[in-house]
């Protein structure tokens, strides 16, 4: 997946799959040494684009409805509870908002 992050930010399908990783992957360590920094090495490039800026403002603001549309909110809802989750999706943000 290394190498097409990119790629899979700017695809209308692709960047809802990234945003469900970040929002239910535990070990945000990984996420950050892996996705983001790729991700911040072209963020240039993502700014600029409709849909990888939607990558970008999930990056920043999680969950906040005002910039993540009703499809993805729904998406994401369905693994709120998750019980194989080691950690509360709070703390997942936490990780995240050091980015």
């Amino acid at each position: 997946m290394k190498t097409h992050v990119t790629k899979i930010c700017k695809d209308h399908h692709g960047y809802k799959v990234l945003i469900t990783l970040f929002d239910c992957v535990d070990d945000t360590k990984l996420l950050k040494t892996t996705l983001i920094k790729e991700i911040m090495m072209n963020i240039d490039e993502l700014v600029i684009d409709e849909t990888g800026r939607k990558v970008l403002k999930y990056l920043v603001v999680q969950r906040n409805s005002a910039y993540i549309g009703p499809d993805v909110m729904e998406i994401l809802a369905k693994g709120d509870g998750n019980e194989a989750s080691k950690k509360d999706r709070d703390v997942r943000e936490i990780g995240r908002a050091h980015v």
